[in-house]
């Protein structure tokens, strides 16, 4: 009764029977379900889960698996920043895949500059280190240097533009045209 008033009804017509409200348990339609995971699975190979790089977390969460979407949220000055670009150094550490961090509020320039803070191990401050750039300080190139000799080309920052909010297609287009195997969203 229940596909015979789905199907009838206007409102569901043209819909996919996965879509369409309806309490008929449907055996095909749950071994497709059960199908698709599978071949999802084997495409992965053997590529491990991506780790947070926090040991408290990693071994919480055990790790993201390849096409796993995973929400940090918080308020501002929760470190969200911080753990995304952990992550992120965790997995060019451990893996030979490119990675694309984005920030939706922070230009690029920020970020680059909290990746050139961790090869400081945080001994300074945003604006300390700026001055250091500046002046080309010794210590600022030294931990520049290893951050660039670090990421070697496979790490693309996106950023928010101060006249041109980034929206969530231009996201899609950069990771398109990137084709990352790891993105971080930070907002």
């Amino acid at each position: 009764k229940c596909r015979e008033r789905a199907e009838s009804s206007s409102s569901w017509s043209g819909l996919r029977d996965d879509f369409r409200p309806c309490g008929v348990f449907d055996q095909n339609l749950l071994e497709n379900h059960l199908r698709n995971m599978e071949l999802t699975v084997q495409s992965w190979g053997n590529k491990p889960p991506i780790k947070f790089g926090i040991h408290y977390l990693d071994e919480a969460f055990g790790g993201l698996l390849p096409g796993e979407i995973c929400a940090i949220v918080g308020s501002p000055g929760s470190m969200k920043t911080s753990l995304g670009l952990s992550a992120v150094e965790y997995f060019n550490r451990n893996s030979d895949g490119n990675t694309m961090f984005v920030s939706v509020d922070m230009p690029p320039e920020e970020i680059s500059l909290r990746l050139v803070l961790r090869e400081c191990f945080d001994q300074y401050g945003d604006i300390e280190l700026k001055h250091m750039a500046a002046k080309q300080d010794p210590v600022y190139l030294k931990a520049k240097d290893e951050m660039l000799s670090k990421y070697k080309g496979r790490l693309s920052i996106i950023g928010h533009r101060p006249h041109r909010r980034l929206s969530l297609t231009g996201m899609l287009e950069e990771a398109a045209i990137r084709m990352p195997d790891f993105i971080v969203i930070d907002f």
